[in-house]
């Protein structure tokens, strides 16, 4: 994963946000559902968000 500050200052060790990510990104998510999990609310972190991420070619559950 490649991010920019917006997103990469609000996941840190065991912070809600990493734990949740590390949950639901286990397989590549739909595009849609990377877009939400990316689109989070929270006051302190209101920087511009971008966000690159690569799954394993290997990971054949994708949802589409």
């Amino acid at each position: 994963m490649l991010a920019t500050d917006g997103f990469a200052d609000a996941i840190g060790a065991r912070s809600p946000l990493t734990l949740a990510l590390g949950a639901r990104w286990q397989h590549p998510p739909s595009l849609l559902g990377f877009l939400r999990d990316v689109d989070f609310r929270k006051a302190t972190y209101n920087d511009d968000r971008t966000v690159v991420a690569l799954w394993p070619e290997n990971a054949d559950t994708a949802v589409p």
